[in-house]
């Protein structure tokens, strides 16, 4: 089985598209879609990475699911501050959290999800 193949089979279950995929594997790109999982030696149920190339995805996942969460925290915090101080703090809190995200490593990412499992 090649790259092409993997990625094709990434667009079936995900709906991400083959070119705004970039798949890694302990780190490394797998970017010539010709050469085989064997050359690249990944094993078994070895775990790799996919992500998006695209930011248009990552918009509409923010704004449906993140959405929902900055709802859930507008609420609270409405209980306990006006608007406008409400409107500061959410302003902060995302501008924050992008911070965080930009100086995540792989491994860092990684480490997340296995904390889910």
């Amino acid at each position: 089985s090649t790259v092409a193949n993997l990625k094709q089979l990434i667009e079936d279950k995900t709906h991400i598209k083959l070119n705004e995929q970039k798949i890694l594997y302990k780190g490394k790109p797998l970017s010539q879609q010709n050469k085989t999982l064997l050359e690249y030696k990944l094993e078994e149920n070895c775990k790799i990475i996919v992500c998006q190339k695209t930011v248009d995805q990552i918009s509409e996942i923010n704004s449906t699911q993140g959405h929902k969460s900055m709802e859930q925290l507008e609420r609270i915090l409405s209980k306990y501050y006006k608007l406008s101080d409400v409107i500061k703090i959410l302003r902060e809190l995302t501008s924050l959290l992008d911070v965080c995200v930009s100086k995540m490593s792989w491994d860092d990412i990684e480490r997340m999800v296995s904390l889910e499992t």
